[in-house]
């Protein structure tokens, strides 16, 4: 069964393209064009030659010795439909029409990243940390989180956290464990960004959930009170954890953010069969779901809108009218004053 079910996942996946590069795309910026910054941390292994392609390709070469810091600007087409991705499928990135990188900048250090990502965001407005999911590319990492950020107003700077997914749709075993390990850079970033004196509210994305929450609880048992109280707003789309994991985890960090949001649907179609590879009953899929009436949490149901085959009915959370409102809510809910 679970042969069977690792197949499955890469049959759903084969037939969906992938986004691995962007091109850099410099020039002025036309008419009814905006331009969103993002800022990335990984912890992604760069390729030896081209020390910034992290940050708008891959990578899959593995995890680095410590976080790098850079930013890429990011055009908004103008004709943008709230809740796609619009990118260059055979590589013809054209800015009226795609999301496109148009330059990439490179921090020498966390100190001037965190300068930049304070100023970036305007006094009582959260920063937007995205942690993105399974067989993620860098190069989608930044563009979904300029579509995710734009797409649901947000405010403040949005910062990409991208940890060394394999990239290949048959690694999904491999990429847990991958994940889990990127725990303790996540924690580094976070720990960086308390020092921008600005709420945080952390968004993740399927196994991006994994991350989190490791990162959270590590920061927890590290003593780190003063940082896990930057993340005041916790927002889990799809999240890729059993309910009886989500909880444990949620109960153990100190202080527990203010709003706390998980959006999952019966009809996602890679987390069913991702906890059949792996024997679990998935959160993200509606599994368990009602154990959360004990938390303080926010569910919000998509299994009526996240209509789809396969990837699509994954990133519902990321693209449909009802998740993108709940993520906007969430941003909005968080205030500068902790209670």
């Amino acid at each position: 069964m679970m042969r069977l079910s690792a197949l499955l996942m890469v049959v759903l996946l084969s037939g969906c393209a992938v986004l691995r590069e962007l091109d850099v795309v410099p020039g002025p910026v036309a008419d009814g064009m905006a331009v969103r910054p993002v800022f990335l941390a990984t912890d992604r292994a760069a390729e030896a030659d081209d020390p910034l392609s992290i940050f708008y390709r891959g990578s899959g070469r593995g995890r680095a010795g410590a976080l790098s810091f850079g930013r890429v600007d990011v055009t908004v087409p103008p004709r943008h439909r709230v809740g796609k991705m619009e990118w260059a499928l055979k590589g013809q990135w054209n800015p009226r029409t795609h999301f496109t990188a148009r330059e990439v900048f490179l921090y020498p250090g966390g100190s001037g990243f965190t300068d930049a990502v304070q100023r970036a965001t305007p006094e009582g407005a959260p920063v937007m940390v995205f942690v993105h999911g399974f067989n993620v590319a860098g190069a989608e990492a930044v563009l979904r989180s300029a579509q995710v950020a734009t797409d649901a107003g947000a405010r403040g700077a949005v910062v990409a956290f991208s940890w060394p997914s394999m990239m290949r749709s048959t690694a999904y075993r491999a990429d847990r464990r991958r994940a889990q390990g990127s725990a303790a850079a996540l924690s580094g970033l976070l720990a960086e960004l308390a020092g921008a004196d600005r709420p945080i509210v952390l968004v993740t994305h399927s196994m991006g959930a994994l991350v989190a929450m490791e990162a959270l609880e590590e920061l927890t048992r590290a003593g780190q009170a003063a940082v896990v109280a930057r993340v005041r707003g916790l927002v889990l789309i799809s999240p890729d954890l059993t309910a009886e994991q989500f909880m444990t985890q949620l109960r153990a960090i100190r202080p527990m953010p203010e709003e706390v949001t998980v959006m999952v649907s019966d009809r996602d179609q890679m987390l069913q069969l991702g906890g059949l590879v792996t024997r679990r009953r998935v959160l993200g899929a509606g599994q368990g779901v009602d154990a959360l009436e004990a938390l303080p949490v926010r569910v919000v149901d998509l299994s009526g809108e996240a209509s789809g085959f396969g990837l699509d009915s994954h990133i519902a959370g990321m693209r449909v009218p009802r998740a993108l409102e709940g993520l906007r809510d969430a941003l909005r809910d968080v205030r500068e004053d902790r209670r």
